[in-house]
């Protein structure tokens, strides 16, 4: 009986340990493009070559962070993310010259339209859900572009793609004044596909010490 009553213990505590607690993030990929950019599609075409150079995680996108809007394309790939570089995978020795970055991950919307910003030296796009809310196709110093949109409610996918074509460089996005913020995209899965295992579990507890008792 013991047994039995440990195995149920421990499957509901291993349920439990198996949610996703942690905090959400968005996921970083930066190719080391080799060669001048200067359009969405010439971008694009870097990522479709090959795997990413590096990729990292950030819980905002700013970067440099801070009052700073941009970095000399010289600075190190480690250096313009600074304590994000904590979690950064490849691209040790690259700097910012000639390079793609794209940012994944989901945001959390108000209902109705939200006004969604993304400041950038050079050009990017910004999609959600696929669909293309704003873009700069060209390079440009560094500035802002703002778009009002209604992209729907709750956990919202996105993807941020810009580049840097020499010079300086930098990045920034935000939705209703504030900086993007990461949420889980599948935060409302787990609970309703855990509870009922974790349910089932302590049911079986109920049951053993019935019978124990019996």
């Amino acid at each position: 009986m013991m047994n039995l009553k440990f195995i149920a213990i421990a499957g509901a505590t291993a349920l439990l340990a198996s949610s996703p607690l942690s905090a959400a993030t968005f996921t970083g990929e930066f190719w080391d493009a080799n060669t001048g950019l200067s359009s969405i599609a010439g971008a694009e075409a870097v990522i479709a070559g090959g795997a990413a150079t590096a990729t990292f995680d950030a819980a905002f996108i700013d970067f440099p962070n801070g009052s700073t809007d941009t970095y000399g394309d010289g600075t190190l790939l480690s250096t313009f993310l600074g304590g994000y570089a904590s979690n950064l995978s490849g691209g040790d020795t690259s700097t910012l010259t000639y390079s793609v970055f794209r940012f994944t991950g989901y945001i959390d919307l108000a209902a109705g339209s939200n006004i969604f910003a993304v400041g950038s030296d050079d050009g990017f796009v910004l999609r959600m859900n696929g669909d293309t809310v704003a873009s700069y196709d060209g390079n440009r110093s560094f500035a802002t572009t703002t778009v009002t949109s209604d992209e729907g409610t709750g956990p919202t996918a996105f993807e941020l793609i810009y580049w840097e074509n020499g010079g300086v460089t930098g990045v920034e996005f935000y939705v209703d004044g504030e900086l993007a913020a990461p949420v889980d995209g599948m935060a409302a899965v787990p609970v309703p596909a855990t509870l009922p295992l974790l349910a089932a579990g302590l049911g079986g507890l109920a049951v053993l010490r019935r019978r124990r008792k019996a």
